[in-house]
């Protein structure tokens, strides 16, 4: 829904969910993440973030039939792949000027969200409630800690205010872009680009309020995933799990 949004802004390309990150930063054949990652991406020299930024922009542009030499801070790419949180310590290397926009919803409402869609191999975690829980448990200590860091910026937008009130958040996030406000922002229903996410016919309407809430008619059967999240509020961030 937000790339859709920014989508209809003259000075945004919307990229979708591009692998141009995980082909960048992972050597073929290896683990998404795990201790010998983090080491790999943490040692690497300046020299080599530099090379690994140029390499990920060429190919993101590339998959938006753009050249990398026509971004700027006018001509902006969004990339929403929903396992980017995954890099955020590379982004901030590679990517010095680049914005996270973090999309924030309803744990119960995102989790259940993600259990409905069949999103393929690669996904196990979204196709038992026990493991839906534990994949967001993660995410959220990742968020938790790097929207304390300076070394890379974050935007919030949490869904349920953006549906309750969508100019003034556009307004928001646009000035957060330092981007000027444009009216086709608010029409992102009336795109006729090629949408390919799972909330396809979300973004193909006006916006609306029925999907706040979704979970609480289904509580009764998804007490694996109540019991996963019951905690949620005091998890630790992920500096403290890794020194834990």
């Amino acid at each position: 829904l937000i790339e859709q949004i920014l989508s209809r802004h003259p000075a945004v390309t919307a990229g979708g969910e591009l692998p141009s990150l995980n082909r960048t930063l992972r050597p073929e054949g290896t683990p998404p993440v795990g201790a010998e990652w983090a080491e790999r991406v943490a040692t690497a020299p300046p020299s080599q973030w530099d090379a690994l930024g140029r390499a990920y922009l060429a190919d993101a542009a590339s998959m938006a039939s753009m050249r990398a030499e026509d971004l700027s801070a006018q001509v902006r790419l969004t990339d929403k792949q929903p396992t980017n949180f995954v890099f955020l310590g590379a982004i901030a290397r590679i990517l010095p000027g680049a914005r996270i926009i973090h999309c924030a919803r309803d744990p119960l409402d995102t989790c259940l969200s993600c259990f409905f869609q069949n999103f393929g191999p690669g996904h196990a975690w979204s196709t038992e409630l026990s493991w839906t829980a534990e994949m967001f448990r993660v995410y959220r200590a990742q968020m938790a800690w790097w929207t304390t860091q300076a070394s890379i910026e974050v935007i919030d937008v949490q869904y349920e205010t953006l549906v309750s009130d969508l100019e003034r958040e556009v307004h928001r996030l646009l000035d957060a872009l330092d981007l000027p406000f444009h009216p086709d922002c608010l029409t992102f229903h009336e795109s006729t680009r090629d949408a390919r996410t799972a909330s396809v016919d979300q973004v193909r309407q006006p916006i609306y309020p029925s999907s706040v809430g979704r979970a609480e008619r289904y509580r009764p059967w998804l007490g694996p995933l109540i019991d996963g999240l019951d905690d949620l509020d005091s998890l630790p961030a992920a500096n403290e799990l890794v020194s834990q």
